[in-house]
């Protein structure tokens, strides 16, 4: 019987990639592995010191060729710190958002289309003690004793717990054109002031209380050096995004990231809103600006005022225009700031949620360590494929002052991958990668290949141009491919669409379906954990999901074994935690598992059938993450998704996202705890 382990990130100090002038210090991560043997003790115990990226959810990264992994008998447990954990303040009790009892849909067998109907079965009371068989099944090797049924659940009106599941308008979305038009029925000169983001220290921080007197809120026009203030001068550009005393270095490298990707600019960033001395009748300038982020299934508008933090009022104090009069940016970190609740809410964070929460798509991090040969490869292709990337670095190397390495490498930070090129010189082919540091400075490496480097000078100025090679302190630099995979720790790719295959590369090209399915765990009815007590597990929400035919299938391009399957992604995500960080809120450790349905595939998985079959598909070790994912290649029929937080009584609410070529069919699956109703629905190709 082996032996299963289980990792957690313990932050002992704080470093959020902020620019030297504000200080910025290193980051000390914990890693612990902790060796238990089959009854739960300790045998043997690691400590690892890591320095990189703060961020107090850090995970350890999947490697790049997701393929299947060796199931273990039970799940990873958690380790304690090594030391006590600071007092961190507990959430004020919120009041209950009343919700009517509706039920799941049922299918029609014949008609293959949901109907209303109810759907439930009632929790095994059997239990015991397992283990892994060669057949894929669980042998049964002792049972303990049965415990009595728990009572039915009243038919009564049921309420929705709020926790982490915010209202959107407690999170800054709200209808622009009705409240534009609003402040211009008020006459001219009437300038919007956001109330629920006001131009006071609570909208800063939320953990200080003595604030800087030097800060002051200006609006464009009223900051120093600024003489015609725009939202966009001469388009946009990564340019144009410049960390300021703000460490969100894993926001600004993923908004940098994007902005070569015209169309989907305009979509977060609409055009047609104008500055001070602007635009007339509608158009008109009123101090109000919107922008758009993908939030949990759905594009959404969040409103703010153009009041802006500056120091003495002269420059704003975080993000920046390379442009003393362009204000696009500032504003977008506003707008973000404001979903989180505060400027400080940024601080530390992992560049896979802003790539998502800036596209919709679907981002991965990737050990550079533990890469294929062919990562180059998969890099070009997926850079010409409307991929984005950033990457970042720990800090593994003596540093010189302000964290920054002898090479030019900041520590602990965030930085765009903004090209992906083979150069073409004299004396051979190289393959390059050009990075953008956010501080926008001369802060660059200076190895080969850096700006300054003679190699360049064996490179045809025509090959120079066509790469777009310049030589200026703006905080981006080219590097082998080798250095690159030296000097930095992990790469994250974002593709805009599903990417069936692992190539990371959207499988745009083809057709496709989405499905989405809203819920939560629940304290006493579905918070049941991880298989660790395959009882409480059951309780878990469980979705059933029809596949209802395999995909197209082409001998010259597809593996033989994918013939008549059907390739799923499975995406987990949970909701709404960041936004509460001033409550204590922090990730929660997630997974999701797909198993084949039972003999009736309208009824809940009971405890037994856990006990004696193993999942077809999981998303690996429970992670902090805030979306974890699964592939695999199903054939046609029933199954069951099961999402869960690895503890038992973890309350949270989750977004799953369902990716397929083919059509397919989702209901949740309930019991008579829960009476709750869960948002499932398909959603054609985007």
């Amino acid at each position: 019987m082996g032996i299963c382990y289980s990792t957690e990130v313990v932050r002992s100090t704080d470093d959020d990639g902020a620019p030297p002038e504000v200080g910025a210090g290193t980051t000390r991560r914990i890693l612990i592995k902790r060796y238990k043997d089959p009854f739960g003790r300790v045998v043997k115990e690691e400590i690892i010191h890591l320095d990189g990226d703060a961020d107090d959810d850090f995970p350890d990264f999947p490697e790049l060729n997701i393929g299947p992994k060796p199931k273990p008998r039970l799940e990873p447990r958690p380790q304690l710190r090594l030391q006590p954990a600071e007092p961190q303040p507990q959430p004020k009790p919120q009041p209950r958002r009343q919700l009517h009892k509706i039920q799941g849909p049922a299918w029609d067998d014949k008609k293959l289309h949901p109907q209303r109907g109810r759907t439930g079965s009632t929790i095994s009371r059997d239990s015991g003690i397992v283990d892994e068989a060669d057949d894929g099944l669980l042998k049964w090797k002792e049972k303990e004793k049965l415990a009595p049924k728990p009572p039915e659940a009243p038919e009564q009106e049921e309420t929705q717990p709020r926790d982490d599941l915010a209202d959107e308008d407690d999170l800054g979305v709200t209808n622009y054109k009705r409240m534009k038009s609003q402040i211009l029925a008020m006459g001219p000169g009437a300038l919007y002031s956001d109330p629920d983001f006001p131009a006071r220290p609570a909208s800063l921080f939320y953990s200080q209380q003595n604030i800087d007197p030097r800060i002051v809120w200006k609006r464009p026009q009223e900051i120093m050096g600024v003489t015609q203030p725009r939202l966009l001068v001469d388009g946009i550009s990564r340019d144009d995004v410049i960390q300021g005393m703000l460490g969100d270095c894993w926001f600004l490298v993923s908004l940098a990231a994007i902005c070569r990707d015209s169309a989907l600019m305009e979509k977060v960033v609409p055009r047609d809103q104008y500055m001070w001395q602007e635009g007339e009748g509608e158009g008109s300038y009123v101090g109000m600006f919107h922008f758009k982020f993908w939030r949990y299934g759905k594009w959404v508008d969040t409103i703010v005022d153009d009041m802006l933090p500056t120091m003495a009022g002269q420059q704003p104090m975080y993000c920046r225009s390379s442009d003393p009069n362009e204000f696009w940016s500032a504003l977008v970190e506003k707008a973000y700031a404001k979903l989180r609740g505060s400027y400080e809410a940024l601080n530390g964070g992992q560049a896979i949620d802003a790539l998502e929460d800036l596209t919709g798509g679907m981002a991965e991090s990737y050990d550079l360590k533990k890469a294929p040969g062919n990562l180059y490869q998969i890099m070009r292709r997926a850079f010409k494929k409307r991929a984005f990337f950033t990457t970042s670095k720990k800090t593994t190397q003596a540093l010189t002052q302000h964290g920054v390495t002898a090479q030019g490498l900041v520590g602990g930070h965030a930085y765009s991958i903004t090209s992906v090129h083979i150069v073409h010189s004299n004396f051979g082919d190289f393959p390059l990668v050009r990075i953008r540091n956010p501080w926008g400075d001369g802060t660059e490496w200076t190895g080969d290949w850096s700006d300054s480097s003679p190699l360049w000078n064996r490179v045809p100025q025509h090959e120079r141009d066509r790469i777009g090679f310049t030589d200026k302190d703006d905080g981006e630099f080219w590097m082998d491919f080798k250095d690159f995979c030296q000097h930095f720790t992990e790469v994250t790719i974002c593709t805009i669409g599903p990417d069936f295959d692992a190539d990371a590369i959207a499988d745009v090209d083809r057709e496709w379906h989405q499905a989405n399915i809203k819920g939560f765990w629940e304290k006493g009815t579905s918070a049941g954990g991880c298989r660790n007590n395959i009882k409480a597990y059951a309780t878990n929400p469980q979705f059933a999901l029809r596949i209802l035919e395999p995909d197209e299938w082409d001998p010259e391009i597809d593996p033989p074994e994918d013939k008549g399957k059907c390739k799923v992604v499975v995406a987990l995500m949970q909701e709404h935690r960041r936004s509460q960080r001033h409550l204590g809120v922090r990730n929660l450790q997630i997974g999701v598992h797909v198993y084949k349905a039972g003999k009736d595939p309208h009824e809940r998985l009971q405890q037994k059938y856990f006990m004696y079959h193993r999942d077809v598909a999981s998303s690996g070790s429970y992670i902090n993450l805030r979306e974890v994912f699964l592939r695999a290649n199903l054939e046609p029929g029933e199954y069951v998704i099961v999402p869960s937080t690895f503890g038992a009584e973890e309350q949270g609410s989750f977004l799953i996202r369902i990716f397929t070529e083919k059509n397919i069919e989702v209901k949740p699956l309930r019991n008579q705890f829960n009476m709750y109703s869960y948002n499932c629905y398909v959603q054609d190709k985007w």
